[in-house]
């Protein structure tokens, strides 16, 4: 595991998998007056040091940040870690890991779905692939022959409107179904419904 002590900046992006309403991301860096120096305009109409009894290099941050004047988003952190507690927010993250892999472990038995890659986070990223090809190794050709159902299947889970999660494309590759394990109200019973779903929409389409 990395050690935050050993590291000279970090950011984090609370409103990711930690649920926190965008926007609201930190950095923090080791380097004293960093920030100051790289965003710093200097505006004395806004910052006048001189007429206040505290440190403003301390605890002003409009100077610090190109956005000058940007909404105070770490009131939203703190009242997200006043209604939560980290024993919730652990509990929370781990339900959300558990799922991922859940769903993967679905993903990788049905011989009906092609699993892209082992995931390591909360993302779950794999092919439909229509029972009727009966192919236990997914070649490039079966790639490029079911590029287009995977197409076909995102537009009838639209119409449904039973689910819905992503869908996307590396580069110029084949696209693939990505679904982002972040709420830690799902259940496993979610996913299984999920994968079925899909399945239905498999039929819809004339697939299966």
């Amino acid at each position: 595991m990395p050690r935050l002590d050993r590291v000279d900046s970090l950011t984090i992006d609370w409103h990711k998998m930690l649920t926190v309403p965008q926007q609201s991301s930190f950095i923090i860096t080791k380097h004293m007056g960093l920030l100051q120096e790289a965003n710093s305009m200097s505006a004395t109409y806004l910052f006048m040091n001189d007429r206040k009894d505290y440190d403003a290099s301390m605890l002003d941050t409009g100077d610090k940040t190109f956005q000058c004047g940007r909404k105070i988003d770490i009131v939203k952190l703190w009242l997200y870690l006043q209604a939560n507690g980290m024993d919730r927010i652990k509990q929370d993250c781990e339900r959300m890991l558990s799922l991922s892999q859940y769903l993967a472990k679905l993903v990788k038995k049905s011989a009906q779905f092609h699993l892209i890659m082992t995931p390591q986070t909360t993302n779950v990223c794999f092919h439909y692939v229509p029972s009727s090809y009966n192919q236990p190794e997914v070649t490039d050709e079966l790639l490029q022959d079911i590029m287009p159902k995977q197409i076909e299947l995102k537009k009838h889970m639209n119409l449904r409107g039973n689910v819905m999660f992503g869908y996307s494309k590396i580069d110029q590759g084949y696209p693939f179904f990505r679904m982002v394990t972040i709420n830690p109200d799902n259940t496993e019973a979610d996913m299984d419904y999920l994968l079925n779903e899909l399945i239905e929409c498999a039929k819809c389409a004339g697939y299966e």
